[in-house]
C-alpha cells in the first residue's frame, strides 16, 4: 500500500491566495447521473457528470491562472501542459481529456473526472465523525463531519495514480509517482498533502 496525497483545492470559497485562478461555469450547464453504483447496496456512488457544452469564465487576470483551475468539486480541470505530462508518463486514474472553452485566458485548458473507487474509509485510524454514518460495508458511503486524518481501507485500491474514494467523496488522492511528475515538470497550482495530515474542517 502507497502512501497517498491529498490534491488539495484550496480557496475555493474566499478565492484569494497565492496562484489561485477560480473559475465559474458559464450557461447552459449540463449534467447528467453518472451510472456508477455500488453493487451490494445499488447506491449512485459517483456525482452527475459534466456534459458538454461545457464553459467557465474566470475572474483573475490571466498571468495568474496556472495548470489547475479551481470550480467543479468532482472535476478537474487542466492546462494542455499537465495533459502532455500525464499521457506522456503513463499515469493514470483520469477519464480522459474533454476541451474547456475559458472565458478570460488563451491558455488551453481540459476537463477530467478522477476515477471513482469503491473504498472505504478505516474509521477508526481517520477519527471520523459523520452527518449521516454509512449502512453499506462495501462502498462505505456517508456524510463526513469531520476528519482527523484520511486513512483508507486498501482493499479495493486498483491502483490508480488519482481517484476518488467512495468512503471520501470530494477528495481527490494521489499517489507518489503523481506528485514526482507533476513536480519535476514544474506544473503551477498544484498543493499536495501527506493523506495522514489531512484534516476536515
Amino acid at each position: 500500500m502507497p502512501d497517498f496525497w491529498v490534491l488539495q483545492e484550496r480557496d475555493k470559497i474566499a478565492r484569494r491566495g497565492e496562484h489561485v485562478c477560480q473559475y465559474d461555469i458559464e450557461e447552459p450547464q449540463v449534467v447528467e447521473q453518472s451510472d456508477v453504483r455500488c453493487p451490494v447496496c445499488n447506491a449512485f456512488a459517483a456525482p452527475a457528470i459534466w456534459m458538454p457544452p461545457r464553459k467557465a469564465k474566470i475572474e483573475t487576470k490571466d498571468i495568474g491562472c496556472g495548470d489547475l483551475l479551481l470550480g467543479v468539486a468532482y472535476e478537474l480541470v487542466v492546462s494542455s501542459e499537465f495533459r502532455n505530462i500525464y499521457m506522456k508518463t503513463k499515469l493514470s486514474g483520469l477519464s480522459g481529456f474533454e476541451p474547456l472553452e475559458v472565458i478570460g485566458t488563451k491558455r488551453e485548458y481540459f476537463t477530467s473526472r478522477p476515477k471513482i473507487i469503491l473504498a472505504k474509509l478505516d474509521e477508526t485510524a481517520s477519527g471520523v465523525s459523520y452527518y449521516k454514518a454509512p449502512t453499506c460495508e462495501h462502498c462505505g458511503l456517508g456524510a463526513i463531519k469531520s476528519l482527523d486524518r484520511l486513512v483508507l481501507d486498501p482493499t479495493n485500491w486498483d491502483g490508480s495514480d488519482i481517484f476518488m474514494a467512495t468512503g471520501a467523496y470530494n477528495i481527490k488522492l494521489v499517489t507518489n509517482s503523481f506528485c514526482k511528475q507533476v513536480e519535476q515538470a514544474k506544473l503551477t497550482n498544484f498543493v499536495f498533502i501527506p493523506a495522514g495530515e489531512y484534516h476536515f474542517p
